[in-house]
C-alpha cells in the first residue's frame, strides 16, 4: 500500500507564486474573508481512504505566516472541516473522536466549545459525514450512509444567532435507496 502524502499550498489564481502553508496536511478551507485557512493535519503523515485517524485542527494567517491549533486540545477524529459565514464555527464530521463515534458538529473557533448537530444513531453503517454550509449561513447539509450501500443528503435550517448553533426543520432531499 502505497501512503498518500499530502500538503496544502496557496497560488495565485493563474498557478503562480506557489507556497506551502503545511506539510501532512488535508482538508483544508478558508475562512469567508479570505485571510485564514483552516486544515487538518494527516496522521503521521499519510492519509489513507477509511482510516480514521487522529487529526488536528490548525490555522494559518495568509497575511503574517502565523500558524496556530484550535485551543481544544481534544480535537481528534475530524473530516470535511467547513467555516460558517460569520467565522465563529467550525462544521465538520467527527468520526471516532470527542467522544463520537460518528457526528456533525460544531466548533468553536476562538474557544473549547463543541456542539453536536447530528450524531449517528449507535447502528452499524449509520454514518453522518460532510457538512457543507450555505454561503447565508442559513441552511446546512451533510450525508448519512448507511455502510455505503444507500446514502441521504440531509438538509436543515441553521441559526448562528445563538451562543450555540441549533437545527430545525431538517428533510432529506436526495435519497439513494441502495441495491
Amino acid at each position: 500500500e502505497n501512503p498518500v502524502i499530502r500538503r496544502v499550498y496557496v497560488m495565485d489564481i493563474d498557478g503562480k507564486n506557489r507556497r506551502l502553508i503545511a506539510e501532512n496536511a488535508r482538508q483544508a478551507c478558508w475562512r469567508g474573508d479570505g485571510k485564514v485557512i483552516a486544515y487538518l493535519r494527516a496522521d503521521r503523515g499519510t492519509h489513507k481512504q477509511f482510516q480514521y485517524g487522529k487529526s488536528d485542527l490548525f490555522f494559518y494567517e495568509i497575511a503574517t505566516g502565523k500558524r496556530w491549533p484550535h485551543p481544544n486540545e481534544e480535537v481528534r477524529g475530524l473530516w470535511n472541516i467547513c467555516w460558517t459565514p460569520d467565522n465563529k464555527w467550525i462544521l465538520t464530521s467527527v468520526a471516532g473522536g470527542l467522544g463520537y463515534g460518528h457526528a456533525i458538529v460544531a466548533l468553536g473557533v476562538d474557544n473549547n466549545k463543541v456542539v453536536t448537530l447530528r450524531e449517528s444513531n449507535g447502528q452499524t453503517g449509520d454514518y453522518q459525514c460532510r457538512p457543507d454550509i450555505s454561503p447565508d449561513g442559513k441552511r446546512v447539509s451533510w450525508v448519512k450512509e448507511d455502510y455505503w450501500v444507500k446514502w441521504w443528503i440531509e438538509v436543515c435550517d441553521i441559526d448562528l444567532e445563538k451562543d450555540s448553533p441549533s437545527l430545525s426543520n431538517c428533510r432529506y432531499v436526495v435519497n439513494s435507496p441502495g441495491k
